[in-house]
């Protein structure tokens, strides 16, 4: 029998935007497109190139969204990465830097939502890009949520995933932009060796 434990698997990557952490409010004749999130970031347009991202005011600004996509095609016995992508809307100084703290709730269905809360299990360790190139796309190092934290109930839940700028140095306000933020995780295709899964996994389950 074929399992995902016979095949050499390719680690795959789920990259979820800036966009999908927008709320819109619209203040008199205003509309601004923010975070929900503590600070209520700006979305604003990156250096005028028609795209946008997340402006971090100062530390402790906060975006948080829904990610129902990625539990139901990962394989939950092996650990998930979890990175930051973002950019400087300006010119950084060679010691300035940023550390990212992303948090996450798990609800499986039927259960309540909750704000994230729990860390991760290894976290994004502080990212100092040490150079003074404005506008460069960085990628942050790589946090961990650990093996088995999921069970299979979890595929058909969701993810609420929160990343705040925690710490700012040095950069000014606005110049830390939030672009996205990716997963890395082993696909999930097929059937456990324990086959307690079934081919129906996915049609036969009643409302929650």
């Amino acid at each position: 029998m074929i399992t995902d434990r016979n095949l050499a698997r390719k680690r795959l990557l789920q990259r979820i935007p800036a966009s999908a952490f927008i709320s819109g409010q619209v203040t008199g004749a205003a509309v601004l497109l923010d975070g929900w999130g503590a600070g209520d970031p700006l979305y604003n347009e990156f250096n005028s190139l028609g795209f946008g991202g997340f402006s971090i005011a100062a530390a402790g600004d906060t975006v948080v969204a829904l990610v129902p996509e990625l539990l139901p095609v990962a394989d939950l016995s092996e650990e998930i990465g979890v990175r930051v992508l973002w950019a400087c809307d300006g010119t950084p100084a060679a010691t300035d830097d940023v550390t990212f703290l992303a948090l996450y709730d798990q609800a499986d269905p039927g259960e309540a939502l909750a704000a994230p809360a729990t860390a991760l299990d290894t976290v994004i360790a502080n990212h100092e890009p040490a150079h003074t190139t404005p506008y460069v796309l960085e990628r942050t190092a790589r946090g961990i949520i650990n093996a088995n934290t999921f069970d299979e109930t979890a595929k058909l839940g969701t993810l609420a995933v929160s990343i705040e700028a925690d710490v700012l140095t040095g950069y000014s306000a606005d110049e830390v932009v939030f672009l996205g933020v990716e997963f890395d995780y082993l696909p999930h295709h097929y059937m456990k060796a324990a086959l307690s899964e079934k081919v129906t996994a996915q049609t036969s389950q009643a409302a929650s």
